[in-house]
C-alpha cells in the first residue's frame, strides 16, 4: 500500500463512527510535509486545523505529534498491510469489549492497536509504548471484559489478541499478523 493511501486508510479509521471522510488533498498534504523547521507556519497551521475540524481525536494534539503519528502508523501500514485482512474482525472482537464509559476513546485505541498489530515486533512497541504493562492497563481500561480473558497477563497481547479472534471464530489456523517476524517468536510460541 502506498503512503497516501496509509495515510488515508489510518485517518479514516480514528474517524470511522463521525460522517465525512478525509479528503485526498489532506493526506497528500500531510505526505508532503517536511519536518516543522522547515514549513512556513500558516501551512501547519491550516493542516493542523483542517484535521481538527475532520475529528475530535485531533483536537489536543500539537502539530508535530500529530503529523508524527500519522507517519508513524501509516509506515507500519505501508511496510506489511497483510494484518489489515483481519481489519474489520479484529476491530468487531475489540468493539464486542469496550468499556461503555470511555468508548469513543476505546474505539481510537481499538483502531490503533490494530494498525499496530501491522508492526513486527511486540504490539506495546509498535504502538508507541515503552513498556508492556502500559498495554495492560490500555485493555484493562478500554476493553476491560477482554483483558480479564488474559488469565494472569501471562499471554502477549498482539498473540492473546489473534487467539481471541481465532476462538470466535472458531478458525482452526490462527494467523499471527506479523509474529513470525518478531526476535521473540520462540519465546511466545514454543510449546503453544
Amino acid at each position: 500500500m502506498e503512503q497516501v493511501a496509509a495515510i488515508d486508510f489510518y485517518i479514516n479509521g480514528l474517524r470511522k463512527n463521525q460522517t465525512s471522510s478525509i479528503s485526498s488533498d489532506v493526506s497528500y498534504g500531510i505526505c508532503a510535509i517536511q519536518p516543522a523547521s522547515t514549513v512556513m507556519k500558516e501551512r501547519e497551521e491550516m493542516s493542523i486545523h483542517t484535521l481538527r475540524s475532520l475529528s475530535d481525536y485531533w483536537q489536543d494534539m500539537t502539530w508535530e505529534v500529530a503529523i508524527d503519528e500519522i507517519e508513524r502508523f501509516s509506515q507500519l501500514i505501508v511496510l506489511n498491510p497483510g494484518p489489515l485482512a483481519f481489519y474489520d474482525d479484529l476491530i468487531e472482537l475489540l468493539t464486542e469489549h469496550l468499556s461503555i464509559h470511555e468508548k469513543q476513546m476505546a474505539l481510537w485505541w481499538a483502531h490503533k492497536m490494530v494498525i499496530a498489530c501491522c508492526g513486527r515486533t511486540h504490539l506495546y512497541i509498535d504502538i508507541g509504548f515503552e513498556a508492556r504493562e502500559k498495554m495492560t492497563i490500555l485493555f484493562n481500561r478500554y476493553f476491560p471484559t477482554l483483558a480479564k480473558k488474559n488469565i494472569d497477563n501471562k499471554m502477549r497481547w498482539k498473540k492473546f489478541l489473534y487467539r481471541q479472534f481465532c476462538l470466535a471464530a472458531q478458525l482452526p489456523l490462527c494467523p499471527t499478523a506479523s509474529c513470525s517476524e518478531c526476535p521473540s517468536y520462540q519465546e511466545c510460541y514454543s510449546g503453544s
